[in-house]
C-alpha cells in the first residue's frame, strides 16, 4: 500500500516560534529564539536570528535528505 503510505508523510515542516528580548541592563536587549517542531515535539533555542537561520536551514537539509531516501 505504497500509496497510502505516501498520503501519512508530512510534506512540509511546522514549527512554533517564539522570540523575546533579554533585557540584561544594556544599551541593546539581547533575543533568545524558541523552535519547536510541532510534529516531533523536538525543541531548539537560538540566541539570535543569524542563529536561527542556520538552524533552519539545517533542518531543511535534513528534512529532504530524509524525502529523497524514502
Amino acid at each position: 500500500m505504497k500509496g497510502d503510505e505516501e498520503v501519512l508523510r508530512p510534506k512540509a515542516l511546522l514549527f512554533t516560534l517564539r522570540i523575546w528580548s533579554m533585557d540584561e541592563n544594556t544599551h541593546a536587549p539581547r533575543w533568545r529564539v524558541r523552535l519547536q517542531n510541532v510534529q516531533s515535539g523536538e525543541v531548539h533555542y537560538c540566541s539570535d536570528g543569524k542563529a536561527l537561520i542556520a538552524l533552519l536551514d539545517e533542518l531543511l537539509i535534513e528534512f529532504l535528505k530524509n524525502e529523497k531516501q524514502r
